[in-house]
Parts: structure tokens; C-alpha cells; sequence
């Protein structure tokens, strides 16, 4: 495993780093093994400790291959972040992002978190995902040592990145694992005041339920999904209108959804099912609660 991979750093699919550590692997052992060979080191000579002295040369030669044999042990073993600077400490962070005027990313991490190691071997050493890291101030916290900032933030799993202005204001976030290109675009949706990283996956969500209305058949199993995108603004409209597409009207489907324990899913069959009656019977599925001097909700029954 260690060779398979350092014939592939060796050949431009590595690190910088990497790939010059192979160079003077090869190059050592271009000088080791000849001398071990013309020394006659073998197991048998190992396990009777009978090596033949070696010469001032030949000595140098091996303390050389295995200084680096080492070091690039010790670099394999290391976090693929080395060439971004990773903060410790939450506050000094954002005072040094106010300072410099550059946004934060905060990776929340744990030990033996796996989602956290592909994370760090597919996306963050990305050479593209490294450059723009390399523009913010970047924390690495772990929440099994730090409990008191993951209360704070809210973090409930790893790994959690969020993104702040350089002015502290929370700008995103995101639990889970992306690919560099859609790392890229979560950063950049964030940046530029968009929905955030957490929603990211709500969108690609959103058109698979666009394609499953455009075909004219929707699985039962896949009526949550449907719903609940009913509860992003921006699209609500053209899924309602695919849904009422449907033939025949998928009553049945709307009123089984009405007992689902999502919240989001129970409001879309609410909705559609107004929509069917004609009538939205003073009841706005979305609005937020009445206040405490706002009249009651109108019953429902009706509806269904």
C-alpha cells in the first residue's frame, strides 16, 4: 500500500511534498540496496548478526535513505492540511479575521470520525479547495476536547463546517461530506449571501422532485421528499403545480402524509390539499403561529 502509493505521488498525482520525498526514496534506494547486496545482508545473516561492517560511505548512505524512509513515514501518517494554517482557538480567530478583514471556516472534528477522514483525503486536500482555504482564516476544533464550543455553535455532529464574516455573523454551514466541487460552490453560495452550505443538498433534493413530477409518477415512499420541498419559497410554486398534474390527484398520498412525524412533510400535504379544495379556509400552512392576540386558526376538517 505504501509503494502503490508513492508510485502515484511519484508520477504528478501527489502532493508537492510527496512527490519530492519519492524522488529521493528512489534515489536512496538506487544506493542501499546495491550495498546491502554486495555486503551479503540476508535474513540469515540478520538472524545470526553477522552483518559485514560497511564502510564510512555506505554507512552515510543508509543513515540518509532511512532519514527519509522516516520522514515520509511521518508525512503520510501526518493531516493532509499541513499547507493550510489551521487556528486552535475560536476567539483568536475571529479577532485575527476582523483584523485582516477575511472570513472564517470553522471545521468541527472528533477523533475516529470517518466522514472527518474522507473529508480531509478527498476534499481539503484538493488543490483548489487548499487555495481557497488559503483566503480565510481557518479553526479546526475538536468538540471532544472543546464540548463548551460545540454547545455554543450548536454542533451536534462531525464533521460541521461553518462559515462567518470577517465581522462574526454566521454565513452557513454544513454537517457531512462534499465533494470538492460542491465544497467550492457551498463556500461560495455562503459567501455571497446565498442559502448557505446546509442547503446544499435540500436543492439537489429539490430537483430530484422536479424530475419525479416531469415523468408523471411518484413512488409512495418518495411523497416526504415531495412535500417538503414544497417548503422552499423559491420553488414551491412550479412542485405544486407538477403535483396537481398528476392524474388522478393524489388525494390518498396527501392525506396518509398528514400523521408523517416531519413537521415540513405534514405542511406540504396541508397545502396541496387546500389547493384540491379551492380553498385555503383562512390557513397558511407557512406563515409562522399567530401571536397571542392574533385570532385562532380556522378547523381543517373540512379538507379532508
Amino acid at each position: 500500500m505504501l509503494w502503490g502509493k508513492l508510485w502515484k505521488a511519484g508520477h504528478g498525482d501527489g502532493a508537492p511534498w510527496l512527490q519530492a520525498a519519492f524522488l529521493k526514496l528512489r534515489t536512496a534506494s538506487k544506493i542501499c540496496w546495491p550495498i546491502l547486496l554486495l555486503c551479503g545482508l540476508s535474513d540469515s545473516a540478520l538472524a545470526a548478526r553477522t552483518v559485514p561492517p560497511m564502510g564510512p560511505r555506505a554507512s552515510a548512505a543508509l543513515s540518509a535513505g532511512s532519514g527519509v524512509i522516516s520522514n515520509l513515514l511521518e508525512k503520510l501518517d501526518a493531516t493532509p492540511l499541513a499547507d493550510v494554517v489551521w487556528e486552535q482557538d475560536l476567539a483568536a480567530a475571529m479577532r485575527r479575521a476582523a483584523a485582516e478583514s477575511r472570513p472564517v471556516l470553522l471545521y468541527a472534528t472528533m477523533p475516529n470520525c470517518g466522514a472527518c477522514r474522507n473529508l480531509e483525503s478527498a476534499t481539503l486536500v484538493n488543490p483548489s479547495v487548499r487555495q481557497r482555504l488559503r483566503e480565510m482564516v481557518c479553526v479546526r476544533v475538536d468538540i471532544a476536547e472543546d464540548s463548551k464550543t460545540a454547545m455554543t455553535l450548536g454542533i451536534e455532529a462531525t464533521p460541521t463546517l461553518i462559515m462567518f464574516s470577517s465581522d462574526g455573523r454566521e454565513q452557513g454551514r454544513f454537517t457531512g461530506f462534499l465533494y470538492p466541487d460542491d465544497f467550492l460552490n457551498a463556500l461560495a453560495s455562503a459567501a455571497g449571501g446565498g442559502r448557505g452550505m446546509g442547503d446544499l443538498k435540500a436543492q439537489k433534493k429539490v430537483q430530484e422532485v422536479q424530475d419525479l413530477l416531469k415523468r408523471g409518477e411518484v413512488p409512495p415512499e418518495r411523497w416526504p421528499d415531495v412535500l417538503s420541498a414544497l417548503g422552499q419559497e423559491k420553488t414551491r410554486q412550479p412542485i405544486a403545480e407538477g403535483i396537481l398534474a398528476l392524474s388522478p390527484l393524489p388525494r390518498t398520498n396527501l392525506v396518509c402524509q398528514l400523521i408523517h412525524p416531519q413537521l415540513a412533510v405534514r405542511l406540504g400535504a396541508l397545502e396541496m390539499l387546500e389547493q384540491i379544495a379551492g380553498d385555503d379556509f383562512g390557513f397558511d400552512p407557512w406563515a409562522d403561529p399567530p401571536g397571542p392576540d392574533e385570532p385562532p386558526v380556522p378547523a381543517l376538517a373540512a379538507i379532508v
